[in-house]
């Protein structure tokens, strides 16, 4: 992910997402994909060599508020793993461990919210 692709990387996320839930597969993984967040809150500028480099730099992020688009492609990842997790049921743990503090319920509306 280069610096000007967060929006294009939102959008990707939001569109893999919808179809997830429309499609009966059960393919969560995504490979990479959070080397590649990294690497782009890296290019930015954030401090994200150690875990809590990288919590600091995502608390930050989430203080700034939706509009900014890291913290927009954070939300969307976050959204994506609520979705395997409580849609899919495709797996049993958070894809993404570190972004469930942008977490929001499952837009399906179909059942609780159950963060582990």
């Amino acid at each position: 992910m280069a610096v000007g692709e967060a929006g294009a990387a939102l959008e990707a996320v939001t569109r893999l997402e919808q179809e997830f839930r429309r499609r009966a597969d059960r393919g969560a993984a995504l490979p990479g994909i959070w080397d590649a967040f990294l690497g782009l809150l890296h290019r930015r500028g954030y401090r994200v060599s150690t875990e809590a480099e990288r919590r600091d730099a995502l608390e930050e992020i989430r203080q700034t508020g939706a509009g900014f688009d890291l913290y927009d492609l954070a939300e969307g990842l976050a959204r994506y793993d609520t979705t395997a997790r409580e849609c899919r049921n495709a797996v049993a743990y958070p894809l993404f461990p570190p972004l469930l503090i942008f977490a929001r319920p499952c837009g399906c509306g179909g059942h609780e919210r159950k963060l582990t």
